[in-house]
């Protein structure tokens, strides 16, 4: 009875072994699970991130490329005549509108990849904090400093009486806001300041992108 109770204890103690073997084998098994999801989950997430900072930073590049197309100071034959034209104008005010509306007509030709861009603004500073909206902000503004310098003056173009200062003490200035209002809706080269501002933007973008793909 002795060998027998014997050998009944070894079963059992063995029994308790290969539980204990099984058990710990579950946990492991369920931690390199956990692991694995983990990773997976950071993985999936970082990828996102990337995919998110490229995608933006690459509309930005295209934007810069775009504003460079619609501040083109070359002409092309039949630039603006897509305006649509009042029967009321005369021949030279159809001229001076179609010559205004140059800067539009480009425009509509690249407003959807601005839009696209824009629609990323709140996605962006979800992922990347919300003070890298000054970025998107600050090239909306820059076109519309563009739209608005276009309308200025090409409205002179269109009433030089009415706008254009009586007084000599005004002249100057006058003459001073007009030639501002060029070098803003034209490209002038290296010196230019939307050039400058837009770069400035792009290099602060550049910034957030690369940090952010470095803590992933």
């Amino acid at each position: 009875m002795n060998v027998v109770q014997s050998q009944l204890n070894n079963v059992s103690i063995l029994q308790i072994v290969l539980t204990i073997i099984q058990s710990a084998s579950i946990i492991v098994a369920s931690f390199l699970a956990i692991l694995g999801v983990n990773s997976w989950r950071r993985e999936t997430v970082g990828k996102k991130k990337l995919d998110l900072a490229e995608k933006t930073l690459a509309l930005f590049y295209e934007a810069r490329d775009n504003i460079k197309f619609i501040r083109n100071p070359a002409g092309f034959i039949g630039e603006g005549s897509t305006r649509k034209k009042d029967d009321k104008e005369s021949e030279e005010e159809t001229k001076i509108l179609n010559q205004a509306y140059v800067i539009i007509e480009r425009n509509n030709k690249v407003s959807a990849r601005f839009s696209e861009l824009f629609s990323l603004k709140y996605h962006f500073m979800a992922v990347f904090g919300k003070d890298n909206s000054e970025y998107f902000e600050d090239l909306n503004k820059t076109l519309n400093k563009i739209f608005i310098a276009n309308n200025m003056l090409y409205g002179y173009y269109l009433n030089p009486r009415t706008l254009r200062p009586v007084s000599q003490e005004n002249e100057a200035r006058f003459l001073k806001g007009f030639e501002e209002h060029e070098r803003i809706i034209w490209d002038i080269g290296d010196n230019d300041e939307i050039n400058k501002k837009i770069n400035e933007i792009i290099t602060g973008v550049e910034k957030v992108c690369e940090s952010a793909s470095r803590k992933i």
